[in-house]
């Protein structure tokens, strides 16, 4: 029987470039200079709110970065863990390629990062 309600933090570990962590701690240090404490976590929920509730036809297509990913724990509710799950599987069936709960996390932290740095491109 699941004891945990949607409204409590589940952790997750995800795997992000390190040029992706760095931008978001200097997103999150930005916002912490203007009285809005943001975190790293916070940035990252944030991209995947934002990329979830797009419709598919104009979200980015998740992919993983073709360099070294480090491990990053995030913390997240049950419900958004889902949509997660769901988006990867959705974006599975319309291309016939496995499409990993990490890819789409790497996608909306990417589609984040472009948003809030203007210009933005990853170095790789």
């Amino acid at each position: 029987m699941n004891t945990l309600s949607s409204d409590k933090l589940l952790v997750s570990l995800f795997q992000i470039p390190e040029d992706y962590r760095a931008k978001l701690a200097e997103i999150a240090a930005s916002s912490d200079a203007i009285n809005k404490k943001t975190s790293i976590n916070a940035c990252i929920i944030e991209a995947l709110e934002d990329y979830l509730k797009q419709s598919q036809d104009i979200q980015l297509k998740p992919t993983l970065p073709k360099v070294p990913l480090r491990a990053f724990t995030v913390r997240t509710t049950r419900d958004m863990k889902q949509k997660i799950t769901h988006c990867a599987a959705a974006w599975q069936l319309q291309t016939s390629f496995p499409v990993s709960m990490n890819a789409v996390v790497n996608t909306a932290v990417l589609a984040f990062l472009q948003k809030n740095i203007q210009g933005y491109q990853p170095p790789f």
